[in-house]
């Protein structure tokens, strides 16, 4: 949650007045009134309801304000508010349009607990091995940044349903990449606009000013998208700041915002980093540009998509340098040596859709070297980024898993946080993916094949069965003309004669290297990470769900193959509420 700071509180409530986006005349819409006693404030949803414009007022004051599908009669679900920072204090919560009778806020409770939440995290769809939020629309990770032993994970959240809608900052932390506690909202809409995507970093110069005593300030750096709730009606797309100085716990968004002026309608999801040889933060910036009087297929106005480039000495004031056309939306920039050697540098450029470039960077000016190459290849994955201030020196990056949840209270997850590298090729320097390290800790079973022939006919993995699991594999194609797993019921298929491989009707080129393949597999309820030619083909797909098949199967046809190795794991859930384990 925020805590304001009474500057920053004075110049939000200054603006709302000036712009009569809360008043103190009387009241048109129902209201509630309450005494804040507890943590929560329960509301009920029901997906498709009409959605109605909720205010909380503290002391007369808007505090907050969302849209949400109020259930009247049947709910699908609860979610909570928090109002725990409120205590003692008289709360007015009133909501906009409501019918006449309506019930919809004569149901909403206090309480320190979800109504429905003793199953929170062991629902039917949840995704065992992958984070997904407790509550309501997931989408972009924003703010990735490790910060004494603690990685935190921001992400694009609607607290208050299903849908997209109501862009928030929700905010969960972990030790170990992949079991994630849930902190609470960290950044909510305002009278600037809804809270955007961008990035966290560790000021440890203290260069914003932010810092208390010798412990350097976190400072998030987020788009607040004017308009695109009633409260910030008209106001523009700015660049803004806010910031933690107990490690995360509690953040205060910075009384200056913004601190970047709308560039053009629509720009957004700043990267900030700390740039060593030029002593001064960059910030890459996505900005569209009109066409004047051009349209797109769509029949809207044609737009240039840039990257735009900025410095800064102290994250507060910013100047602009240099811009890159291409990308689209949540852009990553980042250095990485080529096969490891810091020798040889480059930077990547990288889009929302994982497109990227190669290049050098000055600290002014971004050269490319290649051409904008494919990124993933599957169909599931949206919006990566990677993680500021790594321990290890490791390039970490997480994406938005796009996987619809039908018939839950939550909706969406992250995917499976994996290493980057740069990997020299014939073609020139590429990215490749592998899942991080942590992965192994979640191993529990493991089902093995030593060296052998798999003729037609054959099924050597007809023993196997795993939840979530990590399949990997080498082989010798030999005389086969097709290879085939089927795993929890989705089939991948390897055609040997034209080296590519097909699942979920998506069909990749996957040259065999010397009559040989290594293919990594990541299964989850829903989703299939598929990583070959040593992740330089990363294929993140969202599959069926066949929640009571954990089988699986090995197929050849035309001939045998020789398997090399094979490990099959089952993987343990994350969530302490998750379904048992398959018996052996």
């Amino acid at each position: 949650m925020i805590h304001f700071r009474n500057l920053a509180l004075v110049g939000v409530l200054f603006c709302g007045w000036v712009a009569g986006v809360w008043a103190a005349d009387p009241i048109a819409a129902e209201a509630r009134d309450l005494e804040v006693t507890h943590r929560y404030l329960n509301l009920p949803v029901k997906t498709g309801a009409t959605k109605r414009v909720v205010s909380v007022l503290v002391a007369g004051i808007k505090v907050r304000e969302f849209s949400i599908e109020l259930a009247e009669d049947a709910v699908d679900f609860w979610v909570p508010l928090e109002i725990g920072e409120w205590r003692g204090k008289s709360l007015r919560l009133q909501a906009d349009d409501l019918p006449a009778g309506s019930r919809g806020l004569e149901r909403v409770e206090q309480s320190d607990t979800l109504p429905d939440g003793a199953d929170v995290y062991g629902e039917p769809l949840r995704p065992l091995v992958h984070f997904s939020s407790r509550r309501g629309w997931l989408n972009d990770p924003n703010g990735l940044v490790h910060f004494e032993g603690t990685y935190h994970l921001f992400y694009q959240h609607n607290p208050f349903g299903w849908g997209h809608g109501n862009m928030t900052w929700g905010h969960a932390t972990s030790t170990d990449l992949l079991r994630w506690e849930e902190r609470g909202d960290a950044l909510h809409p305002d009278a600037m606009g809804t809270m955007y995507s961008g990035s966290g970093v560790v000021d440890r110069q203290n260069t914003s000013g932010f810092g208390v005593g010798n412990k350097p300030p976190l400072v998030l750096v987020y788009t607040a998208a004017g308009g695109t709730n009633a409260w910030s009606k008209e106001q523009p797309f700015t660049q803004c700041l806010a910031f933690s100085t107990d490690g995360g716990g509690t953040w205060t968004k910075y009384a200056g915002n913004p601190v970047l002026d709308q560039r053009a309608p629509g720009n957004r999801d700043p990267k900030v980093f700390w740039h060593t040889p030029t002593r001064r933060w960059i910030m890459v910036l996505y900005v569209g540009y009109p066409k004047a009087g051009e349209v797109d297929a769509r029949g809207r106005p044609a737009v240039t998509h840039a990257i735009e480039f900025f410095s800064s000495p102290n994250l507060r004031e910013w100047t602009y340098l240099s811009r890159t056309d291409g990308f689209y939306e949540c852009p990553d920039f980042f250095e990485l040596p080529v096969n490891g050697d810091v020798r040889e540098s480059f930077w990547v450029l990288q889009g929302a859709n994982t497109d990227y470039q190669v290049g050098t960077f000055n600290g002014t000016t971004f050269t490319p070297v290649t051409p904008i190459l494919k990124g993933h290849l599957g169909n599931a994955l949206y919006a990566p980024q990677t993680f500021s201030d790594m321990p290890d020196g490791r390039r970490v990056q997480i994406g938005w898993g796009r996987v619809p949840m039908p018939g839950m209270p939550f909706n969406q997850q992250m995917l499976m946080p994996c290493g980057l590298t740069l990997r020299a090729t014939p073609e020139g320097p590429r990215l490749a993916w592998q899942p991080v390290r942590e992965v192994a800790t979640l191993r529990s079973r493991d089902f093995s094949l030593a060296p052998r022939l798999v003729s037609p006919g054959e099924n050597p993995l007809r023993a196997a069965r795993a939840r979530a699991f990590d399949l990997e594999v080498e082989l010798e194609v030999g005389e086969a003309s097709e290879i085939t797993f089927v795993l929890h019921g989705v089939p991948v298929v390897y055609h040997v004669g034209r080296k590519e491989l097909t699942v979920e009707k998506i069909t990749v080129p996957v040259p065999s290297d010397a009559g040989r393949m290594r293919l990594r597999v990541l299964g989850d309820r829903q989703t299939l990470q598929l990583f070959a030619l040593g992740g330089l083909v990363y294929l993140p797909v969202r599959v069926p769900i066949h929640p009571e098949n954990q089988e699986f199967e090995l197929s050849v046809r035309g001939g045998p193959i020789r398997l090399r190795s094979l490990q099959l794991s089952d993987l343990n859930p994350i969530w302490a509420n998750a379904v048992p384990p398959t018996a052996p």
